[in-house]
């Protein structure tokens, strides 16, 4: 894409697509408040890949999720994420994501949802401002979190509940208003 805002719902539905940014991140703008979608990029498809663009949500849905990987596989990588008042990216049941590289920054829900037996890899993103946990973790979802700088969270940076498992590594926590780490009864984590 060409550097400029584009406003809208973007959905993946075919294997082995790649949207990607000409320029920067912070040049090439998807935007969109859809009540419906509830997203503004979605994924129904295997192998795709979103990069080198920003992602911002501005609908007042607090279930909602900037990027959304319902099905199949996306990779996001280099992006810059933001979601007024829910999720940055959420990776569903049945879904595989990777998240790299990202700026997740003043999400109203948690930064980076992981659910329902995903095992996502979410490696060297910067997770700031989210008002819900900048990782959460749950529902037999085992992700590798690592390398990633976790900050200035309203709750806990990164939060493991409900069977929630994964691999905890190598990420700066800091300033939060909870923990920097808080797994609940009947999680198990590696940290």
């Amino acid at each position: 894409l060409r550097p400029d805002t584009y406003h809208g719902h973007f959905s993946f539905k075919h294997k082995g697509v790649t949207l990607a940014g000409d320029g920067s991140a912070l040049e090439c703008i998807l935007q969109g408040d859809s009540p419906v979608a509830r997203s503004v990029v979605s994924c129904y498809a295997a192998n795709c890949s979103l990069m080198n663009i920003s992602v911002k949500y501005t609908g007042g849905d607090s279930d909602s999720a900037a990027v959304l990987i319902s099905n199949g596989t996306l990779a996001v990588l280099h992006c810059a994420i933001s979601n007024a008042v829910g999720s940055g990216v959420r990776v569903r049941r049945g879904a595989d994501g990777s998240v790299v590289g990202c700026r997740v920054n003043a999400c109203g829900g948690t930064g980076l949802d992981v659910e329902q037996d995903v095992s996502a890899v979410l490696r060297y993103n910067d997770i700031l401002r989210s008002r819900g946990a900048g990782v959460c973790i749950t529902e037999r979802a085992n992700p590798l979190v690592e390398g990633n700088l976790i900050a200035r969270g309203s709750t806990s940076g990164v939060l493991v509940k409900v069977s929630g498992l994964g691999v905890i590594k190598k990420n700066q926590i800091s300033r939060h208003k909870q923990a920097g780490v808080e797994v609940r009864s009947g999680a198990d984590p590696v940290v």
